[in-house]
């Protein structure tokens, strides 16, 4: 029988965190929403630049600000989880990601009009052999202000796995979303998310921010 198990953090930095890098505006004709189940899981290419990808992970890595992430299993009710992870709460930061790259657009028409991202930033690490095993994301409220959406900013590509994987109901794996430098992957939690998967990284680093959509 599988256990559903939680995303839950075992431990965050002690370390200053560090000013993560400015956020360049774009026009926003240049993103392309792609439907992976309709507006339930979804992705948009481009969101980041490279160069904006390489400049967030440089202010971590710098100060050395990664620690390490453990859980316990799902017999706690947590996923299976070994990565580095760094947390910071920047508003300025959210602010700037969710108004310059243009993602807001997509949260418009038959989506209730979302207010912005959560200021609470985490950026997690994953080195050969690491994963997040599968789990569902629970809704936060910051601000005021309930989440109904994850958002995963994939800061670079992976070698072999680190693939964001989505079962069906029966457990079994229906979806599936590649690392790509850039890439955003949006999708619904609370009552309303799959059960889900960070893939166990065979080759590569993989990077990866996240935060919330709020409403």
């Amino acid at each position: 029988m599988r256990v559903l198990a939680h995303a839950r953090a075992s431990s965050s930095s002690s370390t200053p965190a560090p000013a993560l890098a400015p956020i360049d505006r774009r026009p926003l004709a240049a993103l392309k929403r792609r439907n992976v189940a309709g507006d339930d899981i979804f992705t948009v290419d481009g969101v980041l630049t490279a160069r904006e990808c390489a400049d967030i992970i440089r202010c971590i890595e710098s100060k050395n600000a990664f620690a390490p992430s453990t859980s316990r299993g799902p017999a706690f009710g947590e996923a299976w989880r070994r990565n580095g992870r760094f947390q910071t709460d920047d508003d300025a930061f959210a602010k700037a990601l969710w108004r310059s790259s243009g993602v807001g657009q997509f949260f418009k028409g038959g989506l209730d009009d979302a207010s912005g991202l959560n200021p609470n930033i985490r950026v997690y690490r994953y080195v050969t052999g690491e994963h997040f095993g599968p789990h569902i994301d629970e809704r936060v409220m910051a601000f005021g202000r309930w989440s109904a959406y994850t958002a995963l900013f994939y800061l670079s590509d992976v070698e072999d796995g680190g693939r964001t994987i989505f079962y069906d109901a029966k457990g079994r794996p229906e979806h599936f979303v590649e690392p790509r430098v850039g890439r955003a992957l949006f999708f619904r939690h609370g009552v309303h998310c799959c059960e889900h998967e960070g893939e166990q990284v065979r080759r590569g680093v993989k990077y990866v921010l996240r935060s919330d959509v709020l409403f």
